[in-house]
């Protein structure tokens, strides 16, 4: 099994708007835990063997390399990997490209596979290709290179059709998509953390002052931090390691982790990381000079801790 992923995708709103993660965006965490550590969860659960990753770069064209395919370290490395896979006996290889959110039933998807005794089964949803397949790997043993025998059974592969849930996720708009499916459960994308009230959840760690109001559904990541007096609304996520300071009001946003979001703000309709704002509705990205309105976390200083203190004091009742 060989698992693909592009380390340096990332999205926007078009290709002309600034960049809103500056890492791969399956390694940014959605309710608190990445794409590609959900996805190895689950095909831990229904391969035989630990699944190996290759790093592909940038993602283009198709994800089977072509035997025409110019020869690059990626190339090199996945051909490497299968033919160890093959020299070891693997009878079955599931070959796929860690750049969407899907809830596809590998069991189903290999019963699929044997049934109509397919050399190569691709998976498909109504608008293309999942980019995931199943090779029998006989038809690679004799093959002048696990390359050539690969690309010689694109022609003729068969297609499982898959209409459940996917989510391309090629757009800010498309991540926010996930995290509001994921807490209303349109889809199977749970948050990492303990229901602390209906339908809110927090990561280990997770700091809620008393006087913070959260409304359902929300989540807080681990080690994240709601000061006093702040809202935290409906339909957000606030990832992990973050920080919304006194009297901010977070709605239907999606707080990236590290973030710092400033005292007294209003953010809505929004997905916010470090030093840059994207505003779902509007289509439109900014980037803050002053990380004393949105910026990487930081330490409480002195004058803030004290108002926080203040915030959070409760006079005692004389006897």
């Amino acid at each position: 099994m060989t698992v693909a992923s592009s380390e340096e995708d990332t999205f926007s709103s078009s290709s002309r708007a600034p960049q809103i993660l500056e890492r791969s965006s399956i390694l940014v965490d959605v309710l608190g835990k990445n794409i590609f550590d959900r996805t190895v969860s689950t095909l831990q659960k229904f391969a035989s063997l630990r699944p190996t990753m290759v790093t592909e770069g940038t993602a283009t064209g198709h994800f089977l390399p072509a035997q025409t395919r110019r020869r690059t370290s990626f190339v090199s490395a996945w051909e490497k990997s299968v033919a160890e896979y093959v020299r070891n006996g693997v009878d079955h290889l599931l070959l796929l490209r860690v750049n969407a959110y899907h809830e596809l039933d590998y069991h189903h998807f290999l019963q699929f596979h044997l049934e109509t005794n397919s050399a190569l089964t691709q998976a498909y949803a109504p608008d293309g290709s999942l980019e995931i397949a199943l090779v029998r790997t006989a038809q690679l043993r004799n093959a002048e290179s696990c390359l050539a025998g690969v690309s010689s059974l694109i022609p003729g592969h068969h297609r499982f059709l898959f209409s459940g849930y996917v989510n391309r996720l090629r757009a800010a708009h498309d991540f926010y998509r996930l995290v509001s499916d994921g807490l209303h459960g349109v889809c199977a994308l749970g948050p990492a953390g303990v229901e602390v009230r209906e339908r809110v959840w927090a990561g280990a760690g997770a700091e809620i002052d008393a006087s913070a109001t959260i409304a359902a559904p929300a989540f807080i990541g681990a080690g994240s931090r709601v000061a006093a007096c702040s809202t935290i609304a409906e339909t957000t996520s606030v990832e992990r390691n973050c920080e919304i300071d006194c009297g901010t009001t977070v709605r239907q946003s999606w707080v990236l982790p590290d973030t710092y979001v400033g005292m007294a703000l209003t953010v809505r309709r929004s997905v916010v990381s470090n030093r840059r704002l994207f505003h779902l509705d509007r289509q439109v990205a900014i980037t803050c000079g002053d990380p004393r309105l949105v910026g990487p976390r930081r330490k409480s200083g002195p004058l803030l801790t004290k108002m926080q203190a203040l915030l959070r004091y409760e006079p005692q009742s004389a006897e």
